[in-house]
């Protein structure tokens, strides 16, 4: 049995310590090290992190955000992750084809777990053309059965604020958008605001003073043209590296914006590019994030910090044992401190400040903190 010393459980502690200008009370050197590593590296990111939210309402106020909209606020509303829609596309491209039907869905039900969703649309086009995949995308989420989230509600709260803010200072309003659907324009259309929607080629220069847009990144199911929806590698290397004008989510950071992602899980390698060179450029941060904590801790981490804890012992100076205290909670607690600093310092290497709440249902509250 391995027994835990009363240090390695507070090592976390130690850091705060640190950064208070109190004494570490250890003897030994890896904790120290381990704490000013913290101290060093990653306190500094999180102490300018607690000023965030005041900093993204003076910047709302201002007229300088522009609202991204990520998968989250569509999913939200009952329509599928973007795993789950590869599956149901090519389960409805495949009826009534019967040979190796099973092997071709087989494989792509291994593969919808990749890291690189890109990719995994890309391989479908080796048995079905890409104006197929994106008729068949928009045909499945035309027959999904929508409800109007909270989480939907309160974006369009917030783009109804955006645009009095931006009328009264007589800016225009920009929203990008990386979903098919328009449920954001029909929910605006429900309170008599008219917003235009447009592909990605639309040309934001263009944009005059108190115009409304919506620009859908990646496609919409209802705009004219189907083929500006991307879908697969070869579909987004269209957009990114041949399209007509600039990328809309670099202008609006050149023109001084500050994007700010709702729903959005920064996956996107593209977009994660793009956020790095215009970071780089600028030698800062350059957007903000509005993230759960659920989303910053999967299951099966949780399940390997438990994992770890058997065999171990408590000794009795870490007061557990006296306190009946189980380690395993401990353990996970230490673990999504974890879990949280890791990601603030890979997020701030493309650029990206955010903030979190416990979970996705608190989403909602954030956002009408920023316009109350």
């Amino acid at each position: 049995m391995t027994e835990i010393r009363e240090g390695s459980g507070e090592c976390m502690n130690y850091a705060e310590k640190a950064r208070n200008g109190e004494v570490v009370d250890t003897q030994n050197a890896l904790e120290i090290e381990w704490a000013n590593d913290l101290t060093s590296k990653i306190i500094p990111i999180e102490k300018k992190a607690r000023t965030l939210f005041s900093r993204t309402k003076k910047n709302l106020n201002k007229g300088n955000i522009v609202l991204v909209i990520g998968a989250g606020v569509s999913i939200s509303c009952g329509l599928p992750a973007w795993n789950e829609l590869v599956k149901e596309v090519s389960i409805h491209l495949l009826k009534g084809r019967g040979l190796y039907k099973d092997e071709v869905l087989g494989t792509i039900y291994a593969m919808r777990f990749a890291k690189n969703l890109v990719q995994l649309t890309q391989a479908l086009t080796a048995v079905f053309s890409e104006e197929e995949i994106a008729q068949a995308v928009i045909k499945i989420l035309s027959e999904k059965n929508r409800k109007i989230s909270r989480l939907l509600y309160t974006v369009c709260d917030f783009i109804e604020y955006l645009i009095n803010v931006n009328d009264k200072l007589g800016k225009p309003t920009c929203v990008l958008t990386f979903n098919y659907d328009t449920i954001i324009e029909d929910e605006l259309a429900k309170r008599n605001i008219v917003i235009k929607s447009c592909d990605r080629n639309y040309d934001v220069k263009t944009v005059h003073p108190c115009q409304h847009i919506i620009i859908h990144v990646h496609g919409s199911m209802h705009l004219k043209d189907k083929s500006n929806i991307v879908l697969s590698e070869h579909s987004y290397g269209e957009a990114y590296l041949c399209g007509k004008y600039a990328d809309p989510l670099s202008i609006s950071i050149s023109n001084g914006k500050v994007p700010l992602f709702v729903g959005f899980s920064f996956n996107d390698i593209f977009v994660r590019q793009i956020l790095q060179k215009c970071s780089m450029e600028k030698n800062r941060e350059i957007a903000v994030g509005l993230l759960a904590k659920s989303d910053l801790i999967e299951n099966a981490e949780i399940k390997i910090s438990d994992e770890y804890m058997e065999g171990y012992t408590i000794n009795d100076k870490a007061g557990w044992s006296k306190t009946g205290k189980s380690p395993i909670p401990i353990r996970r607690e230490a673990l999504g401190k974890i879990r949280e600093q890791f990601a603030r310092v890979v997020l701030s290497s493309v650029g990206v400040e955010w903030w979190s709440t416990n979970n996705w249902d608190e989403i909602p509250l954030e956002l009408k903190k920023l316009i109350n």
